[in-house]
């Protein structure tokens, strides 16, 4: 006779533990998403015309590089050469500065991609450079910040996206960190030109080169 009572005794347990796992899943979510939500980048300076944002996260190194931009794309005559090199040293510094980003989807260097190729880029990165980074409340790895960049040589070229050619910088760029814990110190970028504005196109580490 006590046999279907502790049927429901064990029905009970089993309802109350489903209870339990759903509230820790959802405490999870809450902490990956909402949370998250709350700690948006404060922008604090735009080239509006060009869409390119310095945000109050950034370090001394991305202000003064963005002020150069902005005072290279202020002259009446835009030196696209010396626009290409500044867009790759930018690129750099929010790619590689990680130690500021929120978490794995924070992907640095974004505004400078060209916009059809954003998806595949923010994929690319997350699965590789940014795989390991965690959550910034929640973070026990040390992760690298650029303290010091260089434009090498740059050069004229072409580029071709989309079987259409456009007219392109060569930029070779080397970069140190705060501390060195093993990430990228050098690369060839790509620079196309789109109108009036430069976009990259393609970034080759010394490590992909050697390969």
């Amino acid at each position: 006779m006590n046999r279907p009572k502790k049927k429901k005794k064990l029905a009970l347990v089993g309802i109350l533990f489903l209870l339990v796992i759903a509230i820790i899943i959802g405490v999870i979510i809450y902490n990956s998403f909402f949370k998250k939500n709350n700690k948006k980048a404060v922008v604090v300076k735009e080239i509006s015309e060009y869409g390119y944002k310095l945000e109050k996260r950034d370090t001394k190194l991305m202000v003064d590089t963005f002020n150069e931009l902005d005072t290279i794309l202020s002259a009446d005559d835009i030196d696209y050469q010396k626009y290409a090199e500044c867009l790759s040293k930018l690129f750099v510094i929010d790619l590689y500065t990680i130690s500021n980003k929120i978490d794995t989807y924070d992907v640095g260097g974004v505004e400078y991609i060209y916009p059809d190729d954003v998806d595949e880029y923010k994929y690319n990165v997350m699965g590789t450079l940014y795989n390991y980074i965690g959550y910034i409340d929640n973070r026990d790895v040390k992760l690298p910040e650029v303290k010091k960049i260089e434009s090498i040589e740059s050069s004229e070229t072409t580029f071709d996206y989309n079987e259409e050619t456009y007219d392109a910088y060569d930029v070779k760029i080397k970069w140190d960190y705060v501390k060195d814990l093993g990430y990228d110190e050098q690369a060839e970028i790509t620079v196309f030109k789109v109108d009036n504005k430069l976009y990259i196109g393609e970034f080759i580490t010394s490590e992909a080169q050697d390969e």
